[in-house]
Formats: C-alpha cells, structure tokens, sequence
C-alpha cells in the first residue's frame, strides 16, 4: 500500500516535502524527494515550488546543495514561476 505523501493538512504547504524543507529537515526531504514526492508541486497560494522554498529555508548551504540536487535528479522544473513571476533561481540569488 502507497501512502500520498503529497495530501497534508497544512495549508501554508501544499506537500509533504515543502513542509519538511521549510522546518531545515534535510534527512526527510531527501527520503520523500527520492521516494516519489512530486518535486514540482506549489503552494496554493504563491505558486512556490520546492526549489524556490529550498533558498529561504534555515538549512546549511551543503544541506541546500543536497536538496535541490536531489530535486532537479528527480526532474523538477527548474522554469517554474512563483506568483511574483520569479524562477527559483531569482529567489535563490536575493536570498544569499
């Protein structure tokens, strides 16, 4: 049996993963990123995806390496916009 580990009942994050990246657990997000999550899932809201979540976390600059790298590995879409129209690559040089 499959669990969705895309269906969470918080609605700032629309997956499980975000939710894992935003509270800088990389050991989580990394299982569920390889285990199937949908990487290119956004938030209801803003239109933020895991890529754009993963600059303006609390994680370390090698944990946010291992991150989006296991993201993009598992064909995230690097072209997605938020509802600002920025791609996270945008977010990821104002963060730094």
């Amino acid at each position: 049996m499959k669990t969705n580990v895309e269906c969470i009942p918080f609605h700032t994050f629309s997956s499980l993963v975000m939710f894992r990246i935003f509270a800088a657990d990389e050991f989580s997000a990394l299982f569920l990123i390889e285990h199937g999550t949908d990487p290119n899932h956004t938030t209801y809201e803003h239109k933020t995806s895991a890529l754009h979540l993963v600059s303006t976390c609390a994680l370390s600059d090698e944990e946010k390496v291992n991150v989006t790298s296991s993201l993009l590995k598992t064909s995230a879409n690097a072209n997605l916009q938020d509802s600002q129209g920025w791609y996270a690559i945008i977010s990821h040089v104002i963060s730094s």
